[in-house]
């Protein structure tokens, strides 16, 4: 007859999705073979953090309900212990210090329930998630992300969501224009009337349009010579992949041809991460330029992997009109 395993104890015995859990017990290992463990309703312990003959930890799984916990094996199951799955605690925002400011600006959130660790938690700006520097059960410092507009702040743990609070984002620079410059960014396609960049969200991979995206950079007034300082670029995570960007101008004509000079400056960067998240993230990039005939090119590079990106924004004394 097989030895059959039997669970004595659990510990702890209740938690929310997530929560490590050790199963004590004995014959845990049958002739070499490890056992699946199961949380009801019949949910399989994927994570595993320790597997002895006598000691189990695994983290309760997503799904999991109240009810009994078992070893199964190929030849028969274990007996059962009841474990208790609670649902999460909301988080709670109480107030945001400050409440109001530029991109960059560091905000600590106030409230309860935020969890010990980051872990798989995040904060949110109006949707955008944001970088966060320090993570406690009552207080977070997240930065405000770039590209995130005056909106409501909503913290999530363990996939639950806080109320909102909403944070007031200030101007950004803009060139020493008293007042944010409105951006809208064209494709290079030539269009009618203006329209916003808006890529898809979903999976995005450059190749309807030949890999590649172009702006022209024109004067903000007459006689005013443009400049781009930096590239704002959101993207959703669909994994690590190469991007490229360029900005290309003129200088006034120079020399006996009486052509202009032209000027190029490039940079290649990687987004997106291996764990391919599927979430929204923002990068700033520092090429800059001010010179007349102000191109800007954006570049998925060879064997790059998904890209998805959102929204292009430049910053400068700029503004953009179709490139075609």
């Amino acid at each position: 007859m097989p030895v059959t395993a039997n669970i004595t104890s659990l510990n702890p015995t209740s938690g929310t999705v997530g929560t490590h859990v050790q199963i004590n017990g004995m014959n845990f290992v049958q002739a070499g073979v490890h056992a699946v463990v199961r949380f009801a309703p019949n949910q399989i312990a994927s994570t595993v953090f320790s597997y002895t003959n006598t000691s189990i930890v695994v983290a309760v799984p997503a799904g999991a309900t109240t009810g009994n916990v078992f070893l199964e094996f190929p030849n028969g199951d274990s007996n059962g212990k009841p474990f208790n799955v609670s649902a999460p605690a909301t988080p709670t925002i109480t107030s945001l210090t400050p409440n109001h400011g530029g991109i960059g600006t560091a905000v600590t959130i106030a409230g309860t329930n935020f969890g010990a660790s980051q872990g798989s938690s995040f904060v949110t700006f109006n949707g955008v998630v944001a970088m966060v520097t320090s993570w406690g059960p009552t207080s977070i410092v997240a930065v405000v992300p770039s590209m995130a507009m005056t909106g409501p702040v909503i913290v999530t743990v363990a996939g639950v969501a806080s109320n909102s609070v909403t944070f007031t984002v200030t101007a950004p620079s803009n060139g020493g224009i008293a007042s944010p410059l409105g951006f809208t960014l064209f494709p290079f396609t030539q269009f009618v009337t203006p329209v916003l960049f808006n890529l898809d969200i979903t999976n995005y991979n450059d190749l309807s349009n030949g890999s590649f995206y172009n702006y022209k950079v024109e004067e903000i007034s007459a006689g005013r010579t443009p400049s781009c300082t930096r590239q704002i670029i959101t993207y959703r995570d669909l994994g690590v992949a190469t991007i490229a960007g360029s900005l290309t101008g003129t200088l006034s004509p120079v020399g006996a041809d009486n052509e202009p000079t032209v000027i190029n400056v490039f940079e290649g960067f990687q987004i997106g991460t291996p764990g391919a998240t599927g979430r929204l993230f923002t990068i700033i990039r520092g090429l800059s330029l001010t010179a007349q005939n102000l191109q800007y090119n954006i570049t998925r590079q060879p064997a790059a992997g998904p890209v998805s990106i959102v929204k292009v924004r430049l910053e400068g004394r700029v503004e953009l009109t179709p490139y075609s």
